[in-house]
């Protein structure tokens, strides 16, 4: 198997969250088209596809396995870099401080409200939207209903139910 493929492809679905991230993923087909612009043959892009994504569904798009979105919870700089750690802190923070304050069973902001906050402190829409759905995909924290708060610490359950929002 080829494993430089397998992660090279496993790097375009994590790029498709910093370009799309409120509809992160990327179709067979498209998968199938980075692999052939890197001069990957067919033979060997259909041999690491099933390595590389997770269909789920009811969604048309692919999505990392959850053994890959588990290693999102370590956020290691990387080069190069495209992950605003500004708009990842701004979120942590929001929700330490509703934690501070109300509980941690009542800590939870609704994902709109977060956003605009952050576009207001001078953070980009996109970056902050990165920020959510990146430590959403890991299961750092839970949306449900578009109400955000962090994971349990108890349970993996938000893995499980990645594209599973309301």
């Amino acid at each position: 198997m080829n494993q430089e493929l397998i992660s090279f492809l496993k790097m375009g679905l994590e790029c498709s969250v910093l370009i799309e991230p409120l509809d992160p993923g990327l179709t067979y087909q498209e998968l199938f088209e980075i692999g052939k612009r890197a001069d990957y043959l067919d033979g060997e892009i259909n041999d690491a596809l099933p390595h590389v994504a997770t269909a789920y569904f009811g969604k048309a798009k692919l999505l990392p396995a959850p053994s890959d979105l588990a290693s999102w919870r370590v956020l290691q700089r990387e080069k190069p870099d495209y992950r605003n750690f500004e708009a990842f802190d701004f979120v942590v923070k929001e929700l330490n401080a509703l934690t501070r304050s109300e509980g941690a069973a009542k800590a939870s902001i609704e994902r709109s409200v977060l956003v605009e906050r952050a576009i207001a402190r001078g953070i980009p829409r996109n970056d902050i939207e990165v920020a959510v759905t990146w430590q959403r995909m890991s299961g750092a924290l839970v949306e449900k209903d578009g109400i955000l708060r962090f994971a349990s610490l108890t349970t993996t359950a938000a893995l499980a139910n990645y594209p599973a929002s309301s």
